[in-house]
């Protein structure tokens, strides 16, 4: 996509990847013939109409789809059946790769797990007709950490690597041979399905990693002031509304929601809601003095396929911005991406709706309204974590312009309660355990963007009950 001239020298070596019937490793066909379909697109290669058709339905079936009201013909906890004799020198599978995915190739062509798992063994035969299974490390030298968290999509040993293309081999093999079987309660698409899930999180072809922001300097805080027997969780005003981008008064810009750390290690999350001016003071205050592991305002979800609705409910508040759930694929482990790229903060259709914002970049960073004014930026910043390190930084913050909150609170006759937590959390060690604190605030802006400030609790420790 970015340089089709340089990638199109490759159109032979790209298309024999694509078309080649004898390996029919479904992931290499997939992006060998996207990044030839890509090419072609920008005009730096020709393809034939026989060509062009070809890839694009290098994965596709050439039967129809049989719908059966039969579920699946065997169980994982089913033996081998008597009469399917034990390959000579059987390739060992780990048991939650087994269990599912092996047994969802399985299912999505009719076929016994057995079946599966022998087709298997034939193509690791091919590379290697020594190894015993999947946890084998061909010699390599394997950290003892990843040897005990088993086997994950981050990190593969020498035989895991094996186990994982040959599924993929055999799922395109299978294609070839076999009719793709939609059992009650499958997709209705269940081969795409099950496709779609080892391919690029985004189907426009970018990466994770091409939705990442720089991170915004006024984001890098730290949130530690002296106690008398060590540092703890500020509790100062001016400090807590300068998350917000709050001072005086509030100026160009307002931070309505997001989740990120502070440079010392502190969890800032901020969430806001709408809620009626009569009950909007009420109601902030007792925000303000409810314990900070229950505290929270109503947020809304995003469904499959576009659908939006507030869960949980709480009223009289009412949500206005989506936090999207969406799940990462196969460039969730891509060390220069991020899951926050596609779950960017926006806020609900109503809301948009008011002032007709529209986004016009693919990762939806800034929502404008028709004459281009900027009415909100939805940030997105951090990194995944290489395979030895336990949390990533995924990082999601929306900005918001203070004209558009105006807009929003005057037509929707209502006040915006923002709500502030902070967490010191210290993972313990030992025979000692884990602890929190917290520092909570409310914020209540009104339509005039007139704001009060309402202090909760400050660098309170919790206390477990059980």
């Amino acid at each position: 996509m970015d340089h089709p001239q340089n990638v199109g020298k490759y159109a032979d070596e790209l298309k024999a990847i694509a078309l080649d019937k004898s390996m029919p490793h479904v992931l290499l066909r997939h992006f060998a013939a996207q990044a030839l379909l890509a090419c072609a697109s920008a005009g730096s290669v020709v393809l034939s109409e026989a060509d062009a058709k070809a890839l694009k339905t290098v994965n596709e079936s050439p039967f129809p789809k049989r719908k059966t009201k039969k579920h699946p013909r065997d169980s994982f906890y089913m033996g081998r059946p008597g009469s399917m004799p034990e390959p000579e020198s059987e390739f060992h599978m780990d048991y939650d790769f087994d269990k599912y995915d092996v047994s969802s190739v399985s299912d999505t062509f009719d076929r016994s797990r057995w079946d599966t798992k022998d087709a298997m063994t034939a193509w690791v035969r091919k590379y290697d007709p020594h190894i015993t299974g999947m946890y084998a490390n061909g010699g390599r030298s394997v950290r003892h950490e990843d040897r005990i968290r088993g086997m994950t999509a981050r990190y593969h040993v020498y035989g895991q690597q094996l186990g994982w293309h040959a599924l993929l081999l055999v799922a395109g093999e299978f294609l070839a041979k076999y009719r793709v079987v939609q059992h009650p309660y499958d997709d209705d698409d269940p081969w795409h399905e099950w496709l779609r899930r080892w391919l690029l999180t985004r189907n426009d072809g970018l990466w994770l990693a091409d939705g990442v922001d720089r991170p915004p300097v006024d984001a890098q805080v730290n949130l530690y002031e002296k106690g008398e027997k060590g540092p703890v969780l500020t509790g100062d005003k001016a400090r807590l509304l300068s998350l917000l981008n709050i001072e005086s008064s509030i100026e160009e810009e307002v931070i309505v929601a997001g989740d990120w750390r502070s440079v010392d290690g502190i969890e800032i999350h901020i969430t806001s809601a709408l809620t009626p001016s009569r009950c909007a003071k009420k109601l902030a205050v007792e925000l303000s003095q409810e314990e900070p592991f229950q505290a929270w305002l109503p947020r809304a979800e995003e469904y499959e396929g576009g659908g939006e609705g507030s869960l949980p409910e709480r009223e009289p508040y009412r949500s206005w911005i989506v936090w999207p759930s969406v799940e990462p694929r196969l460039d969730e482990t891509d060390p220069l991406g991020v899951t926050s790229a596609i779950r960017r903060l926006r806020f609900t259709k109503v809301v948009n709706a008011i002032s007709s914002l529209k986004s016009l970049d693919p990762f939806r960073r800034t929502w404008v309204d028709p004459t281009g004014r900027v009415a909100a930026r939805s940030e997105a910043w951090g990194r995944n974590p290489a395979h030895d390190e336990e949390e990533c930084t995924s990082v999601e913050r929306l900005v918001c312009n203070s004209g558009f909150l105006k807009d929003v609170l005057l037509k929707q006759r209502a006040e915006l309660l923002v709500l502030v937590i902070l967490r010191r959390y210290d993972k313990g060690f030992g025979s000692r355990d884990s602890r929190d604190w917290h520092t909570t605030a409310v914020v209540r802006i009104d339509p005039s963007l007139d704001f009060k400030f309402y202090p909760g609790a400050i660098n309170k420790p919790h206390v477990m009950k059980y």
